[in-house]
C-alpha cells in the first residue's frame, strides 16, 4: 500500500437533539437518557473485523467535558481538534488543528490500514464542516421529543443533499426530566446524501 495514497473513509455524523435541534446546555448533554446514550456507544464502537478501530474526532470543548467517559469507547481512536493545544489532551491518541488534517491522517498510511469508519462527536462547527465534506454520507439523528434548555444547538445542513433513509420510534410513556430521562420519546432518522459510490464493500454517500 502506498504511503501516501489517499483513501477515502465514511465520514458519519451522530448527534441527539430536542424540538427545537439544541444539542447542550453549558457544555453538557441537557437529558439523561441511559438507552439512547447506549446506541450511541453501540454505533461509534461497531467495527466489521478485530484489529479496526473507528476514528472520533472531538470539538476540544466537546472533549474536555466527555472525559470520565472515554473509557468506554472500545475499539476507537480519538482526535481533538485545536489550534491552542501545544500536546496531546489527557486520554486522547491525536490533536490536530483542523478538520481537513484530522481526515488527511485518518485516510493515508498508517492510520488508513485500521481506521474503518469516521465519526463526529461535536461540536457544532465540526458538525458543520463535516456535513460538507465529499466522504460524508450518513447523519445519525435522534429526536428527543421534548423541550430542554440549551444554548448549543445542531447545525442546519443542506437538505438537498441529505434525505432521510429510515426512522425508528419508540416511546415509553411521558416525559420526565430528572433525573432520568428514560421515558422520553425518540425518533431516530438515518439522514444520506442522495448519490452514491461504492468503495470495496461498503455503500457511500456523495455530494454532488
Amino acid at each position: 500500500m502506498g504511503k501516501d495514497k489517499v483513501h477515502p473513509k465514511p465520514i458519519r455524523l451522530i448527534a441527539a437533539a430536542c424540538n427545537d435541534m439544541g444539542i447542550g446546555k453549558d457544555g453538557q448533554l441537557p437529558w439523561n437518557i441511559p438507552k439512547e446514550f447506549q446506541f450511541f456507544l453501540d454505533t461509534v464502537t461497531s467495527v466489521s473485523s478485530p484489529g479496526k478501530s473507528n476514528l472520533l474526532i472531538w470539538g476540544r470543548k466537546c472533549w474536555l467535558s466527555s472525559l470520565e467517559i472515554t473509557h468506554l469507547f472500545r475499539n476507537c481512536l480519538h482526535i481533538v481538534l485545536s489550534r491552542t493545544l501545544s500536546s496531546v489532551p489527557k486520554h486522547a491518541d491525536y490533536v490536530c488543528q483542523d478538520f481537513p488534517s484530522a481526515v488527511e491522517l485518518a485516510s493515508t498510511f498508517p492510520l488508513c490500514n485500521q481506521v474503518e469508519t469516521i465519526w463526529i462527536i461535536g461540536g457544532v462547527e465540526v458538525y458543520k464542516e463535516s456535513a460538507r465534506h465529499p466522504w460524508c454520507d450518513l447523519i445519525y439523528l435522534t429526536h428527543v421529543m421534548a423541550d430542554f434548555d440549551c444554548d448549543t444547538y445542531f447545525p442546519e445542513f443542506d437538505r438537498e443533499v441529505y434525505e432521510q433513509l429510515e426512522t425508528c420510534e419508540y416511546c415509553r410513556g411521558t416525559a420526565n426530566h430528572q433525573p432520568d430521562d428514560s421515558s422520553l420519546s425518540l425518533d431516530r432518522k438515518l439522514i444520506a446524501c442522495h448519490d452514491s459510490f461504492e468503495i470495496g464493500q461498503r455503500l457511500f454517500m456523495f455530494k454532488v
